[in-house]
């Protein structure tokens, strides 16, 4: 095959992962304003693409030799100690707090293998007192974009801290990489 042929698959992942991330983006904001009741409240809907220097905005943390970097519209972690974690974060600012309004996140993540499997937990933070308000662990393997929603919780803090963390897996190195935050809020029917 030429060089020519060879591009063509990853100009195809491209083009189908920013139509996916459209219409995350369009499906999101739909499901807000459709499960909203009452009057309408306008919150923000946080959306990271990863793009325009995502280092401005994550903090990469490890508890040993994990790294984390950034490139190609995504995050990428590294882990391989026996114990620990290293992770991915942000503050994120969603409006006033409202007890009567219920937010979600979701997050893009992929593996290097099928054969590796990593255990990662969605993380939203009351960074006041460092308490869950969500917690989700996963296990992410292939290299296919697997998108994962978190267990929503009550708007009762602002801003939060969202984070992605790679947990040890008994010293084997384990990578994840991560790609489109999105978060939606809307009023909660009783």
């Amino acid at each position: 095959m030429n060089g020519t042929t060879e591009a063509l698959p990853m100009t195809l992942n491209a083009s189908r992962r920013a139509i996916r991330r459209i219409l995350t983006v369009v499906a999101l904001a739909t499901a807000c304003v459709v499960g909203m009741t009452g009057p309408a409240q306008a919150l923000p809907l946080p959306v990271d693409l990863f793009d325009n220097n995502p280092a401005s905005r994550w903090t990469v943390w490890s508890t040993g030799n994990g790294t984390g970097s950034f490139g190609n519209s995504q995050a990428r972690l590294d882990h391989s100690l026996s114990t620990g974690w290293t992770e991915i974060s942000r503050d994120v600012s969603l409006g006033a707090p409202d007890s009567d309004i219920g937010c979600a996140f979701e997050i893009q993540l992929r593996g290097t293998s099928s054969s590796a499997v990593s255990t990662v937990n969605l993380e939203v933070i009351n960074p006041n007192n460092w308490q869950y308000l969500s917690l989700k662990q996963v296990q992410v393997s292939g290299q296919q974009w697997q998108s994962f929603l978190m267990l929503g919780w009550v708007h009762r803090v602002n801003p939060v801290k969202f984070r992605v963390s790679l947990l040890a897996a008994g010293g084997q190195a384990r990578t994840v990489h991560i790609d489109t935050m999105t978060g939606m809020c809307g009023f909660i029917e009783d």
